[in-house]
């Protein structure tokens, strides 16, 4: 039993060179691979393996010349053959070859176009159908190169090409392989195309803003401006980043700026000057903790210098004013429009400032205890521990004033930055996200 199992498994795995002889000739003759495989007694797949080596010997033995491979495009052109593909199966070829010799004896042969009549014979038919069809291809790749820029892959390009050859009725996926890109980029090119052409009501909203407030906004601020607007939550921010980049709409960052300005003590404190705040800037109630400080803007007039006095519980301005220079008296003044409860802060109220000559004197210390809070002061150049205020002047100035032309600067007025300075506020206090 053992010894019948062996001779079974060498015989369906050797065949001699007869038998592969006999079994490729009567495949020829029509029969299965399956009939074939209990014939001989071996599996069907050896069946499969011996025909397909016997083809590729074929045609490596095949002397596939010029000539011969022009013979064959010729005999598609006139019609005896019904495409390339079913010359390459007659003759044993591979397809491809055939189809490069068809395009090119086409390219040679573009200005022979026939035009038939009823009366032709099917042949003679068939070889006016092809040649009309193949001389118009041709007309077709001429006026693409005439009219559009090849060069240019840019979306726009290739989607109006690939349209204008649709119009002309030729397939989509046979316009990309003439300009050389596959039918998916089209798709998404397209796509690109008519989702920055679309009508999209926020994009509408997200410009009014933009241009309205000097393109104050990034895309995650713009998302929850809009949800305030709309009474909708925008699920995700991405889409908002989208259209903003697609229209043009993306915030300006602002530059990097390192001035450090150095100021002499008015009346120099006798006492120690404490970091109460230490960085900590989340409040746990309104008017708890308070951070101050004083920018300049300059003007036609010479400059205006803004103080400004910000509550760190809402981050809003609770008290500002505005003179020509950064003196004591601006900053008492102030202090004067804070809003107090008969004249008071809360016993836990601290105000920080920087170390300047301004806010150490004694004049001012005196003044912000009468107001029963506490002073405190950023460690000498350590402008990281005031970050809050210097984050406020960093962004108004960059959506205001730096966002004017040069022109625009050099006929600013004191009252026109004036104006523009209680605007901001306004809005930073009310709007601004």
């Amino acid at each position: 039993m053992s010894s019948d199992w062996i001779a079974s498994e060498e015989r369906q795995s050797l065949l001699s060179t007869i038998e592969s002889k006999e079994i490729v000739k009567l495949h020829g003759q029509g029969l299965s691979c399956t009939k074939l495989a209990i014939q001989f007694g071996v599996y069907r797949g050896t069946i499969k393996s011996v025909i397909t080596q016997s083809r590729k010997n074929e045609i490596s033995k095949r002397a596939v010349s010029r000539a011969f491979t022009s013979s064959i495009a010729a005999q598609v052109m006139e019609g005896k053959f019904r495409s390339s593909l079913k010359a390459a199966e007659f003759y044993g070829l591979e397809p491809r070859s055939v189809q490069r010799r068809v395009k090119s004896e086409l390219k040679n042969r573009k200005g022979c176009a026939i035009v038939g009549d009823s009366s032709r014979s099917g042949d003679e038919h068939m070889h006016c159908l092809i040649t009309s069809v193949l001389a118009c291809t041709f007309a077709i790749k001429e006026w693409i190169t005439k009219n559009f820029n090849l060069k240019d892959h840019s979306e726009s390009n290739i989607v109006s090409i690939v349209e204008s050859l649709k119009g002309k009725g030729v397939p989509i996926k046979e316009a990309c392989s003439w300009l050389g890109i596959h039918r998916s980029t089209f798709y998404r090119k397209r796509q690109k195309q008519l989702r920055a052409e679309e009508n999209d009501p926020l994009v509408t909203q997200i410009s009014e803003l933009q241009k309205r407030r000097n393109f104050a906004y990034g895309a995650k601020r713009m998302a929850v401006y809009l949800r305030k607007l709309n009474g909708f939550a925008i699920n995700n921010h991405k889409r908002v980043a989208r259209l903003m980049r697609l229209h043009g709409l993306n915030s300006r960052v602002r530059p990097k700026r390192r001035i450090y300005y150095k100021t002499e003590l008015l009346e120099p404190v006798q006492e120690p000057l404490y970091n109460m705040l230490k960085r900590d800037f989340s409040s746990s109630g309104p008017m708890t903790k308070l951070v101050t400080g004083m920018s300049f803007v300059p003007v036609r007039e010479g400059g205006v210098v803004l103080s400004v006095i910000k509550d760190l519980f809402n981050h809003k301005i609770v008290a500002w004013e505005t003179g020509s220079s950064a003196t004591l008296q601006l900053a008492l003044a102030t202090s004067d429009k804070l809003p107090t409860k008969e004249g008071l802060l809360p016993s836990d109220c601290v105000i920080h400032s920087d170390r300047g000559g301004t806010y150490t004197s004694m004049s001012c210390v005196k003044a912000v205890r009468k107001l029963g809070a506490r002073p405190s002061y950023s460690r000498k150049g350590y402008f990281l521990a005031n970050a809050s205020m210097e984050t406020f002047y960093g962004h108004m100035k960059s959506e205001t004033f730096r966002r004017m032309t040069t022109q625009e600067r050099i006929e600013l007025t004191r009252a026109k930055a004036q104006e523009i300075i209680v605007d901001y506020i306004t809005w930073y206090n009310t709007e601004r996200i």
